[in-house]
Parts: C-alpha cells; sequence; structure tokens
C-alpha cells in the first residue's frame, strides 16, 4: 500500500548556468501542488483522470511514519473513492462528455494519489527550487524529491563545478536534512 516517490533524470543539456534539466517524476498529488508552489515548470502531465490511473500493486502514497495500525483501514478508504469516481465518470459521462467527468471526478480524490509527471528546469530556477526545497523547513516528501534530484545531477557529473558555486557542495551530499 505504501509506495516511494520515484523520480528519474530523463533529459539535461546545455552547459554550466544554461542548462536545462528534465526529470520524470511519481509522487502523490500532495507532493506535486507543493511542487507547483515553486513555479517549476511542468510538462506532460496530461489528463487528469489518466494521470491517475492506478499503478501495479498500489496507487497511493502513505508516508513512512504513517501509523501501521491505520494503513489496512485507510487503504480500504482510498480504494472506495477510486472505485466511486471511476463509476462517477461512467454516470456523468453521458450528460458532460468523458474530459470533463474525468476532470470533477479527479478533484474528488483524496491527496495521497499517485501521478506521473515531467518536471523542466532552468539551471537557475533549479537552484532557486533547491533554495527553497532542499532545506530542513521543506516537507519530507518534498525535500527527498529536492536531494534525489540534486544527487542525480552530481552522478552525471557535467555541473558539480557550477553547482558547487552557487552553494551546493556535491562531495558532501548526504540525505540528512540541509539547515536553511
Amino acid at each position: 500500500m505504501q509506495r516511494q516517490n520515484f523520480v528519474k533524470l530523463s533529459s539535461y543539456n546545455g552547459s554550466d548556468a544554461a542548462a536545462i534539466f528534465t526529470f520524470e517524476l511519481q509522487t502523490d498529488l500532495s507532493t506535486f501542488i507543493q511542487l507547483l508552489r515553486h513555479r517549476a515548470n511542468f510538462s506532460t502531465i496530461g489528463d487528469p483522470f489518466v494521470r491517475i490511473e492506478p499503478h501495479p500493486g498500489t496507487d497511493f502514497y502513505l508516508p513512512e511514519d504513517f501509523p501501521e495500525e491505520l494503513v489496512q483501514e485507510t487503504g480500504k478508504y482510498l480504494e472506495n473513492t477510486r472505485s466511486y469516481c471511476e463509476s462517477l465518470v461512467k454516470m456523468i459521462s453521458p450528460q458532460l462528455g468523458q474530459a470533463r467527468a474525468a476532470e470533477l471526478a479527479a478533484g474528488l480524490l483524496p491527496l495521497a494519489f499517485q501521478i506521473q509527471f515531467s518536471m523542466c528546469f532552468f539551471f537557475k530556477s533549479f537552484i532557486r527550487f533547491l533554495n527553497l526545497r532542499y532545506v530542513e523547513s521543506a516537507p519530507k516528501e518534498v525535500y527527498d524529491v529536492a536531494y534525489d534530484m540534486l544527487s542525480q545531477i552530481r552522478d552525471t557529473g557535467v555541473y558539480n563545478e557550477v553547482l558547487k558555486e552557487n552553494g551546493y557542495d556535491l562531495l558532501t551530499l548526504e540525505q540528512s536534512r540541509v539547515t536553511g
């Protein structure tokens, strides 16, 4: 039932401060909303109902510190909600059309459901994102996304010097929270 966020650097090009990074992500809706708050460029989000289709095994995220005794009950609630939304789309599609019906149903889903999307950054906006989300005060799930992004950029070996010039010493990168 518990699914971790997924971050993959899918492309990067340009050199130094002119770079553009594209990441493929899978997160819960709550984390997605937090990411949206920082004006990053999003692409390939797609139709609202299509992007919340169930993933194999699980289709929602519960944080790792979620009380174990409530996981099963919460899972049943989320499954019932998803089933209701699927039924709702079928019931109201004839009057409103498939796209509008899916849009309305998606608005009823809890924020724990998983979605997949792409996130693009110019170098300067990536640094701004890190300054806001790779800090101790960031929500844990968003901090973890920022950490995964930064460590994948480090692993390319291409941008380490320019990141260091912007305050990110990648040789000592750890997943412990940075104070900021």
